[in-house]
Formats: C-alpha cells, structure tokens, sequence
C-alpha cells in the first residue's frame, strides 16, 4: 500500500500538467502540484485556501460555479476550454480534464490543467488571416464581375456600330 501512495504521490508531483483536487461538495481545492503553482501563481499553501471559483476571473464566478455543479451531478469525465486568471491578473486559456472520483465517504474532482494560450492565439491569428483573405477575394470577385460588365457594355457597344464582339457576350 505505502508503494501504491509513493507512485501515485511521484506521479501526481511530476506532472507535467496543473492537477488539482477539488472537494466536489464544497468545491474549495483539497491538493494541487508544483505546475499548479507555475500555473497560476500562488503558492500551494495559498491555494488550498482557496474555492475552486477563484482559479477564473471573478466576474464570471457565476458561470464557472454552476459549469463545476455541473460536472459534479453528471458524475462523469469532462473536458473544457475554460479562462484562469493568474495571481497577476493575466488570463490564461486552459483545458480542463477532470473526472469525479469517489474517495472514501466523500466525492472530489480531480482535474489537468493544460495551458492552451500559444494554441488560442495562434487560432486568433489564423481567425484573422482568414478574414483579411476573405476580404481580398471578396474583392476580386467584385472586380472580375465589374470587369465581365465592362466586356458586356463594349460588346452592346461594338453591337450598336455593327462591328463584331470582342469578347463573345
């Protein structure tokens, strides 16, 4: 049995993700590793104080309250691209994967934490590329219709002299 905790203890420790276990009742963090830390800026010690809430930004405590309540009476593995906000203020794209597990007479939320941000800016930049190539061929097929018009009038034109089209309209 010792084994068995010293495994799950190096496993839950060397992470290469944010973990975090939740009270899935109360919601307040039970036990996090060093990448939680990193993640979000608090030492281990300030998070255990803290609601599972105040990982996002507080103006959308509501939302991330009731997603968690959630998540908890489903009883089941989830997945979420979800905001932190850092000690600093900084918001940080994550996605969650978590599970509610049973543990002795109690329920908790265990969840990874993977920090999303170069993926979500890098989709924002492509979102933008897309729109500004949107833009330009939005333009040339304006242009080339403008054009077929301008064909058409020289041909009515060549037409009405009674000379043969130019262009076959």
């Amino acid at each position: 049995m010792a084994q068995a905790q010293d495994l799950y203890r190096s496993f839950f420790e060397n992470a290469y993700d944010a973990a975090f276990i939740v009270d899935a009742e109360t919601g307040m963090i039970i036990e996090t590793n060093k990448e939680a830390e990193n993640l979000m800026g608090y030492k281990q010690a300030e998070l255990l104080k803290m609601h599972q809430t105040q990982l996002h930004p507080p103006e959308e405590k509501d939302r991330y309250a009731k997603l968690f309540k959630n998540h908890v009476s489903k009883k089941q593995a989830f997945e979420e691209d979800v905001l932190v906000q850092h000690k600093s203020g900084k918001r940080i794209h994550v996605s969650i994967r978590a599970n509610v597990i049973k543990c002795g007479d109690r329920e908790i939320i265990m969840g990874i934490f993977r920090d999303i941000t170069k993926y979500k800016d890098i989709e924002e930049f492509l979102k933008t590329k897309i729109s500004s190539l949107e833009e330009v061929l939005n333009f040339i097929k304006g242009r080339e219709e403008r054009i077929i018009t301008l064909k058409k009038e020289i041909d009515l034109l060549l037409k009405h002299l009674k000379k043969p089209s130019k262009y076959g309209y």
